[in-house]
């Protein structure tokens, strides 16, 4: 939805926090950067991809999606390889010490990835697009950017020409997958001056097998939207990280409570929990999301291989 020259979320009533809140938000922040957190998640290096067929990740008879971290995802699918909002950098902002630091390690370096054929990016915020890292897989690979309405600019001026923008429920087709961009409830900027000038959305990957990425979001009735149209889901690489305090961070992050109700809503069959456990972002403890995740799953029922939260640098099959 594009209007005044900006992009706007489906629900009118969607307000960002207000600038005292924000401003209280950021100073504590910076604060808690002066003596940053020293845990790290658990973690393991990614040294083995299954088969390589052809240069591809590719595990026969399966489906492969490696968490890299973050929000970033590495899958097989079709005989394809794709990765999702990569970042494999120390810090999450516009110069290599500046912005959120990362106190977990990435499990790999760029130039080990296998060969990506596309790549998809959730929206502009500098913890979803690392320009070092989608520098490194565009020199690499020349893999396709997909990006969401108003993004193709900036790749574009960077040299990176094999870029698509598509406007929400607008498809793709990449060889035997079909990419449609999906609605998520969130705001761009990576600048003071350019506050949701190019949109955000989620990503639905269909082939023989469904895969979907909200990227960042609230929890909204879109979900349901969503699964009726794409549903079900085989597999969500879902957030369930980055919610405290609600009071600044719920229009905009989703918490594991409500990651549960939109894996529900899409017809989820498989849940990989994703934007945890990497960046130091908001104020909930870094082990927090997946206790809380778990609990719930168990209050709900939700078992047998159902809720996945894994290492990162680990493999989960769907």
């Amino acid at each position: 939805m594009f209007r005044k020259k900006i992009f706007n979320n489906l629900d009118v009533s969607y307000r960002s926090p207000g600038r005292h809140a924000a401003f209280r938000f950021v100073l504590r922040r910076i604060s808690h950067r002066l003596s940053p957190r020293k845990a790290v998640a658990e973690h393991m290096l990614a040294d083995g991809f299954g088969e390589y067929q052809g240069g591809h990740f590719h595990e026969a008879g399966r489906n492969p999606a490696t968490w890299l971290g973050h929000s970033t995802v590495l899958c097989g699918q079709d005989g394809l390889t794709y990765i999702t909002d990569p970042i494999f950098s120390d810090h999450a902002g516009p110069m290599r010490y500046m912005g959120p630091r990362r106190y977990t390690p990435p499990p790999l370096k760029p130039k080990a990835l296998p060969k990506i054929d596309f790549v998809l990016i959730s929206h502009n915020h500098y913890d979803h697009l690392d320009l070092a890292s989608v520098w490194a897989i565009h020199k690499k690979d020349k893999p396709v950017f997909v990006v969401p309405e108003g993004l193709g600019r900036w790749f574009r001026l960077r040299g990176m020409r094999k870029v698509v923008e598509l406007p929400w429920w607008e498809e793709l087709r990449i060889g035997g997958v079909t990419i449609t961009s999906v609605p998520s409830q969130h705001y761009s900027f990576r600048a003071p001056w350019d506050k949701n000038k190019t949109h955000w959305c989620g990503w639905v990957v269909k082939g023989e097998r469904t895969f979907y990425y909200p990227g960042d979001t609230g929890y909204g009735d879109f979900f349901k939207n969503i699964g009726e149209k794409l549903g079900p889901m085989d597999l969500v690489a879902m957030p369930i990280g980055a919610y405290a305090p609600r009071a600044i961070i719920k229009a905009n992050h989703i918490n594991p409570e409500e990651a549960l109700d939109a894996f529900v809503d899409v017809g989820g069959r498989k849940l990989l929990a994703v934007h945890w456990g990497t960046f130091d972002l908001t104020e909930e403890p870094y082990d927090e999301p997946p206790k809380r995740l778990s609990a719930e799953a168990v209050r709900r029922n939700l078992g047998g291989g159902t809720i996945n939260a894994i290492r990162i640098g680990e493999t989960l099959y769907w």
